[in-house]
């Protein structure tokens, strides 16, 4: 009995936590997403097309969606996202046309970039996600996307942001795949983001190669530091639990 009251205890004191970590106001707090959603296409040897687009305040059951430059674009926010304990920006895109079928040149580089999801406060959050790309090759002599996440050096596709420009991380290498051959590649995202954040974004930033086929999903979540620890008391409270049952 006495350590059943213990476990009901430690149960209190992670809930307890869990409510801590989201700073005063932020609960419930009302999605704000200054700027707008910008898409640039450089044809390589050739013209650069971009456009910025207002997107309101969209969620999953409305998102934002645009087809620009030979891509569809989905976009929406979640600030209950990861069970209740984060703010999430999900960025996700699809080609409509083979890339080099609309325009001469042989490949196109294509940034997407988010609106900021903001109206929070956090200090020392945690950067949470994934991204994911598929590659198909239509003409026969193979495909890739090479990535140019961070500028200058480049190397990878998907950049998750805040504060305006600046990198809580860069994930997920593009890929490559032979003729008539396509693959499907994805990449987690978890990483410490110093000091106090009250903005993110994403940002695809890519090659495609001509006449191919490219879609990308991801999602970027920032959780506070304190909800962790609650997380993982209430972890606790299983092993605990097994081991009175055994």
């Amino acid at each position: 009995m006495m350590q059943i009251k213990h476990i009901q205890r430690i149960a209190v004191l992670a809930v307890a936590l869990v409510l801590w970590g989201m700073p005063s106001g932020t609960r419930g707090a009302a999605i704000l997403a200054p700027g707008e959603l910008t898409i640039t296409a450089a044809y390589t040897g050739g013209p650069t097309i971009s456009q910025s687009f207002s997107v309101g305040t969209p969620t999953s059951s409305a998102p934002f969606q645009v087809t620009y430059g030979g891509l569809d674009v989905t976009l929406f926010y979640d600030y209950d996202g990861l069970d209740g304990h984060g703010f999430c920006v999900d960025l996700n895109f699809n080609t409509t046309v083979t890339a080099g079928q609309a325009d001469p040149h042989p490949e196109v580089r294509y940034t997407i970039t988010s609106a900021m999801l903001g109206g929070f406060s956090l200090v020392n959050p945690t950067a949470q996600g994934s991204a994911g790309l598929t590659l198909t090759d239509w003409d026969s002599d193979g495909a890739y996307i090479n990535g140019h996440e961070p500028e200058p050096a480049g190397g990878f596709t998907f950049s998750a942001l805040y504060n305006g420009a600046n990198d809580a991380a860069n994930i997920l290498p593009g890929p490559a795949v032979g003729p008539d051959d396509g693959t499907a590649v994805s990449a987690p995202l978890l990483a410490p983001v110093p000091g106090t954040v009250t903005n993110i974004s994403s940002e695809w930033d890519f090659t495609l190669s001509a006449n191919d086929e490219a879609s990308g999903t991801s999602v970027y979540c920032l959780v506070p530091e304190p909800c962790t620890m609650g997380l993982l008391a209430v972890g606790g409270l299983f092993v605990l639990r097994r081991r009175r049952l055994a």
